[in-house]
């Protein structure tokens, strides 16, 4: 026997999940914390790792629960009863958390109605007759004493399951009766019974209970975009500030910062960061600088454009930070290696780093020595002069790397020397700028190269 749980509604959960994820980033719940007293605490924190951590959890222990098989003919079938007892009741946790987490309850939490075991003081349920099986079988069989609505005030200890299809336990029940019926049943001690009892379990019952509670993901996912519809048209109603609303650009910058932050997570609001510092650069070479103005203005309009689509949401629910649409240039097309190389110049750690100001990487001094740097300019530049192709220009970067152990700064700035060719028409590198400066050339050339009416 073994239990068919629908694994596509765990897919389903994360997929309704991962459609606003960001709102999950930025969602903060109150969980059970430790503390050094040894106490819990209540502590409202984010729930972003739990929400991961459960999602994997679910996917996981939903597959395995599917492939437990538990025969009753058989002393390997107790253990995989057992083994299913633990299983299936961690998948239940976790999905009962996840459905803490969004806010909504088991609506089914009191019933009786599959194993109709309200117990001696008619105040248990399914979960609990769940739990108490399980703490005979699995859990506590030597220590069970939590269940008071089928123990009473005595506690209780299992020292073993039987098959009901054992040859006494034919003889003991007509095959018809409830018990008959039975494919296992807990063996119990009590010290106010002179034998023992037995505890039937039936196996169908087991899977109806988790099946049941397994399918409250259905509610959840319901509850999730539900809650996000609301969320979004909450966040439509928002007025973002425009920029005659501001001080200034910069002052409009630093508050669309906190509208993408709110609606597309907080770790993406270092894109606003971005801009700030792109707005707030300059180039002393006079040429550079008036180019890089148009730059500047091409930005701002971009940035309206993500201005509009933070405003509704999105058209389609997705919203791209991303100015400029990025096109293919034919050119750098053998070049993969060498483009991902330049990024190695982004200030990525300070950007992403709340408490650091753009200026400080602005300003921040070169990290190389100048003198060795020309040094491998010039030999790459040699080798081009030569007609060296591109495999050849490669092995020549990787032969300096290894008798100079070039930084990180310096080898971004070779691969550059190696692909400089496809930029001259637009742009001069000044290499021995600070990173943050040659990078913004590098953007700089790419805008100006992806931006040639001529290309597809």
């Amino acid at each position: 026997m073994r239990i068919q749980l629908n694994l596509q509604l765990n897919k389903q959960l994360r997929e309704k999940i991962n459609e606003y994820s960001t709102f999950i980033n930025d969602m903060q719940v109150e969980f059970l914390s430790p503390s050094r007293n040894g106490k819990r605490n209540r502590k409202t924190t984010s729930a972003y790792n739990c929400v991961c951590a459960v999602l994997d959890r679910i996917d996981d222990w939903g597959e395995y629960c599917n492939s437990i098989e538990i025969n009753n003919d058989d002393k390997s079938g107790v253990f995989k009863l057992c083994e299913f007892f633990n299983c299936s009741q961690t998948l239940i946790d976790c999905i009962t958390k996840i459905g803490s987490v969004f806010g909504i309850k088991y609506e089914f939490q009191e019933s009786d109605s599959v194993f109709n075991q309200l117990g001696d003081n008619k105040k248990g349920n399914d979960d609990k007759y769940f739990k108490y099986l399980r703490s005979l079988c699995s859990a506590h069989p030597v220590d069970t004493n939590k269940h008071g609505e089928y123990q009473g005030e005595e506690p209780e200890w299992c020292p073993y399951i039987t098959s009901g299809k054992t040859a006494i336990n034919k003889l003991r029940f007509l095959p018809n009766s409830e018990l008959g019926k039975a494919d296992f049943f807990a063996i119990v001690y009590r010290n106010d019974l002179e034998w023992y009892k037995r505890v039937p379990i039936y196996v169908e019952q087991l899977f109806e209970y988790v099946e049941k509670r397994y399918n409250f993901i259905k509610k959840i996912i319901i509850k999730i975009n539900d809650d996000n519809k609301d969320y979004i048209e909450e966040l439509k109603g928002k007025h973002i500030l425009l920029p005659e609303e501001c001080n200034n650009y910069i002052d409009y910058l630093e508050k669309l910062k906190e509208s993408v932050a709110k609606r597309c997570g907080k770790y993406n609001s270092y894109i606003a960061k971005e801009w700030i510092a792109i707005m707030t650069t300059a180039f002393q070479n006079a040429s550079i600088q008036e180019l890089f103005t148009q730059y500047q203005e091409a930005l701002k309009a971009e940035i309206q454009i993500i201005h509009n689509n933070l405003q509704t949401m999105g058209d389609d629910g997705t919203i791209d930070l991303q100015p400029f649409p990025k096109r293919r240039i034919p050119e750098l097309h053998e070049y993969g290696y060498e483009t991902e190389k330049l990024f190695d110049l982004y200030p990525e750690t300070m950007i992403e780093n709340e408490e650091c100001e753009p200026a400080e990487f602005q300003n921040k001094a070169v990290s190389f020595d100048i003198k060795r740097m020309s040094y491998f300019l010039s030999e790459i530049e040699n080798c081009i002069k030569q007609g060296m192709g591109h495999t050849e220009l490669r092995s020549i970067c990787r032969s300096i790397n290894s008798n100079y152990a070039v930084s990180n700064s310096e080898w971004a700035r070779m691969q550059l020397k190696t692909i400089e060719f496809v930029f001259e028409k637009y742009m001069k590198f000044d290499y021995m700028l600070n990173d943050w400066h040659l990078y913004m050339q590098i953007e700089l050339a790419m805008w100006l190269l992806s931006k040639d009416e001529k290309r597809v």
